[in-house]
């Protein structure tokens, strides 16, 4: 080797960079991306462990408020078992169908003014009776939140009378608007957590607790036998607002639980950190060893330049030659011109850099130094290129060293090659990759990747694809060994950790062994249906069935699967979701048939019993019977806008519902009677029992039952009216007695003072003329006795007979008997009176009343008024028929005599025959027969008596 060629190795070799150097720095990169890694990794399994704690403490949760809100109607159809006198009526009976329908709840009490009285089932919980719950402050504290918040709340857990660990859900029942206790359903505690499904739990990291804050001492009490020193422990906590608890979830471990899930990733990170900047020391001290020939080679390209020329400047490919100390522009060819979009003059002096995207430059300026000692570099780099238009274009770059003859680097020639599109297309194909791998292991729900090419395979063999349904499926279910054959050639490809946890594998390959097994035993209906879906040429679809364990286990599952966008025709890749349903099969047994037991209970009830939507103005809910008590079948109730407002009847409607709207604003319950209208026109009573709840969002529902109390309306009128009756009748009675007093005593001291005269008279003559007063006055007495006797015989006439009689027969009647009176008069009688109005009376009290009116007319017609005239008039008014007589006789003071017109003995004329007995007796006889009498006067123009008729 000649001088000149040892002088460019020397120079040449000093500018490579140190092997160690450079591994050494390396290494301490890769210690601070593993170090980033594993804290990644550590944030991933932390976020894991949380959203499994999460997932099992809101299964918890909600299973624990499906058992709540099943005890919440219990409470209320036991509270309707007490009737308005505080009585319970069928309570064994209600009890009893309560706890079959609700096998949770153990015990049912009914605790009037806060003592057990009523206890079901009796049986080895006799200590409980007549126990005052007030009394006692650990329990009297949480009694009186129930009665605070005028809704169900949950006291406990506490030990029972009877012994035993229960919880006690108390509804206050309020009566009228006063207290009266508390309807009550307790649960073994025991029982209650069984619900949960915490007994359940196959979890081995996690575990439950179950506490509550002591009211007295504020202390927090835990229920549960784990440990309930959650210090220094990970947990997660619920508060459950009905009965003040707190549910939490706890690792069983620290955090220090997730080393032994890194503990591979920091064995992998130190391997990398440790060989790889070993092997990069082995790499880069090669190239030092053959910088010489190296320095040889490059002379021999040196003197090819003029084929390189030609080379460079007709290839396809875009070249450029730079400097290696300044990176400007050398030489470049039409490509990269293009490429650029800019001259050869706008490029050539230019920094290659200049074009390069600031995040990438580092980057690539790095990987230059690092290709500095190679003549030809077949190792590419990608960066991101500017053009002159502005935007960015992806190239991948080769680059070359060029050598001068003194081998020290001169130029380097860089081979460009625009990848925009190929690169963007890399980018979403891995960024799609990434996101559907974290979705798949991340996922809550257990995944299974499969390839199944090998069913569609199948299906084609067999002539099956796109066969009858029916017929698909029942070859199936009668081929066995086919069926198994075609499952068992599933390729699976991956499996998420829920997956595993599902069918209790430790990895995919004892997973494959145990699903395997588990279809070769019983092959479950939900992929027997998955494959007849496939032979349709569906592309996705879902099942349900029952798998059987080679052990026996048993569950019910529910599968999801899609086949991969893109993997259509070959169904080489597809996503089956797999979802353990069997509690949720269960639990919906168990409400159906609450659902249907409550239904009927309710069903039962004589009363409407109903659920409305303040919002809408619309039921949600009525039971069977209302259409019994109305007429309207529930789907009038359920579908028409303000149905309920729209059926009130007229007269209590605006009442009703502003006293209904004041009221649920104010109170969580009350109680209100009011009419409806029914379908067939009938009037029915209803006490409505109403309790308001106001749900998230500010919503309000009324729940309540409507009880028919028309009956008891009907009594009480008639109770009003008996009331009435009697009181009108001791009101007569008094006024009676105040008469026969009044005038039996005149009479009688008349009597007795004409006795003592003629007792101390001593002239025959005078004593003869008072023995003659003495017989008017016992004739005046025998006639009011004569009076007293009619008036004392129209009131205890109870039982009259009443006929239907036509009125215009007995008003003529009467106009014959008197009709010599009215002729000389001249009297005229105006009105008609149809014959068909008939009146329900008493033949002989009409004739007396019409006689007793009519002939007043008469009498006291004003004999100066020439157009003397009797009027008739026939009319409706309420519930009454009226006949009203009309005269334009002589009148009475009304305000002077208005309260004396109808009493006995009143006379209001100086008409000496008139002895104020006939308008009282008239009065008496008209008010026998339920009806009454008015009059309407005015002095010298007349007079209008209105005879009231009851219907």
């Amino acid at each position: 080797m000649n001088n000149t060629q040892l002088s460019r190795s020397r120079v040449l070799s000093k500018s490579i960079t140190s092997p160690t150097v450079t591994a050494v720095s390396l290494a301490i990169v890769l210690i601070g991306l593993s170090a980033f890694f594993i804290n990644l990794r550590y944030e991933y399994a932390k976020q894991r462990h949380e959203l499994e704690m999460s997932n099992l403490l809101n299964s918890v949760h909600k299973n624990l408020e499906q058992t709540l809100k099943a005890s919440y109607n219990s409470n209320l159809a036991l509270g309707m078992t007490i009737n308005d006198n505080g009585i319970p009526e069928n309570f064994e009976s209600v009890a009893a169908d309560i706890i079959q329908l609700n096998p949770i709840i153990d015990i049912i009490e009914l605790v009037p003014n806060g003592v057990i009285k009523y206890v079901y089932p009796t049986k080895n919980n006799e200590k409980a009776i007549d126990y005052d719950i007030l009394k006692n402050p650990a329990i009297a504290s949480e009694a009186k939140r129930a009665i605070e918040r005028k809704a169900v709340y949950f006291a406990g857990p506490f030990e029972l009378k009877q012994g035993g660990l229960a919880v006690a859900g108390r509804y206050p029942i309020y009566i009228k608007g006063k207290f009266w206790g508390f309807s009550a359903v307790l649960i073994h505690f025991d029982n209650l957590i069984a619900t949960t499904g915490i007994y359940d739990s196959t979890n081995p990291n996690y575990y439950f607790q179950f506490s509550k804050v002591n009211q007295e001492t504020n202390e927090e009490q835990f229920f549960l036998s784990q440990s309930s020193d959650l210090t220094d422990k990970v947990y997660q906590k619920v508060f459950i607002p009905d009965g003040d608890w707190n549910l939490y979830v706890v690792e069983k471990q620290s955090s220090k639980y997730y080393i032994s899930e890194l503990f591979p990733y920091l064995i992998l990170c130190l391997l990398i950190c440790l060989l790889f900047p070993f092997f990069i020391f082995l790499i880069l001290k090669k190239p030092r060893d053959l910088a010489v020939l190296n320095s040889i080679q490059a002379e021999r390209i040196q003197q090819s330049d003029a084929k390189f020329q030609v080379i460079f400047n007709k290839t396809s490919i875009a070249i450029a030659q730079i400097n290696h100390s300044d990176q400007r522009f050398v030489e470049v060819n039409p490509q990269l011109c293009s490429l650029l979009s800019a001259s050869t003059s706008k490029l050539i002096g230019r920094s290659f850099y200049e074009f390069v995207h600031p995040d990438d430059l580092t980057k690539f300026s790095t990987y230059l130094n690092t290709t500095n000692s190679i003549v030809v570099k077949n190792i590419s780099i990608s960066v991101r290129l500017k053009t002159s238009m502005g935007n960015y274009i992806w190239a991948q770059i080769v680059p070359s060293h060029l050598q001068d003859e003194v081998g020290g680097s001169k130029t380097i020639l860089l081979a460009i090659e625009n990848i925009s599109e190929r690169k963007e297309a890399q980018e979403q194909l891995i960024q799609s990759e990434l996101q559907f791998k974290s979705l798949f292991q991340e996922s809550p729900i257990p995944l299974w990747e499969e390839d199944g090419s090998v069913v569609k395979e199948y299906f084609l063999k067999l002539d099956l694809m796109h066969k009858d349904r029916n017929y698909v499926k029942q070859f199936l279910e009668t081929n066995s060994e086919i069926l198994f054959e075609i499952i068992s050639k599933i390729k699976v490809l991956s499996v998420n950790e829920e997956c595993l946890n599902l069918y209790q594998a430790k990895d995919k390959n004892e997973l494959i062994e145990i699903y395997n097994s588990t279809m070769k035993i019983s092959p479950t209906k939900a992929i027997i249906e998955m494959l007849v879906d496939i032979s349709q040429g569906l592309k996705k679809g879902n099942a349900q069935g029952i798998v059987i364990f080679p052990t026996g286990r048993e569950i019910t599952i529910a599968i999801t699967w899609n086949i991969v966008a893109g993997y259509e025709e070959s169904f080489s890749r597809f996503i089956i979701s797999t979802e353990d349903i069997t509690n949720a099969i269960k639990t919906q047994k168990i409400i159906v048939e609450s659902e249907k037991k409550l239904q009927s209970i309710i069903n039962s009830i004589e009363g409407i019993v109903w659920e409305y939507d303040d919002a809408t103005k619309r039921y949600q809910f009525v039971s069977a019977q209302a259409e019994h008590l109305l007429g309207y079948k529930a789907e009038e109730w359920l579908t028409v806008n303000h149905f309920w407002e729209s059926h009130i009847h007229p007269d209590d409607f605006k009442w009703v519902t502003e006293y209904c709207e004041e009221k649920s604003k104010q109170e969580n319950s009350f109680s209100v009677e009011y009419r409806m209208v029914a379908k067939n026109g009938t009037i029915v009573w209803f006490r409505d029992i109403i309790n308001v709840y106001f749900e998230e969002g500010g919503k309000i529902v009324l729940r309540g039952i409507m009880i028919d109390i028309s009956l008891i309306k009907e009594n009480e009128s008639d109770l009003k009216q008996s009331l009435g009756m009697v009181t009108e009748q001791n009101k007569r009675l008094m006024n009676f007695s105040y008469i026969v007093s009044h005038n039996l005593r005149s009479h009688t001291s008349n009597i007795q003072s004409l006795a003592t005269l003629i007792k101390e008279s001593d002239d025959d003559e005078e004593r003869q003329k008072l023995i003659q007063l003495v017989g008017t006055v016992s004739n005046d007495l025998n006639e009011t006795i004569i009076n007293l006797n009619e008036v004392i015989n129209i009131r205890k006439n109870v039982n009259l007979n009443i006929e239907s009689l036509v009125l215009v027969d007995f008003v003529l009647k009467t106009l014959d008997v008197i009709s010599e009176e009215i002729r000389q008069k001249n009297i005229k009688i105006i009105g008609v009176i149809s014959p068909k109005v008939t009146v329900l009376y008493n033949r002989a009290y009409l004739q007396s009343i019409l006689i007793n009116i009519i002939s007043n007319a008469v009498r006291y017609s004003n004999n100066r008024n020439e157009n003397r005239y009797i009027k008739f008039k026939f009319y409706e008014e309420n519930e009454f028929s009226v006949l009203e007589i009309e005269d334009n006789g002589i009148g009475i003071n009304m305000n002077r005599h208005r309260d004396k017109v109808f009493g006995l003995y009143k006379t209001f004329s100086n008409n000496k025959d008139a002895k104020g007995i006939g308008l009282f007796i008239t009065k008496n006889q008209v008010e026998a027969m339920g009806g009454k009498i008015e009059m309407s006067s005015e002095l010298h123009k007349g007079t209008a008596v209105r005879i009231y008729f009851k219907n």
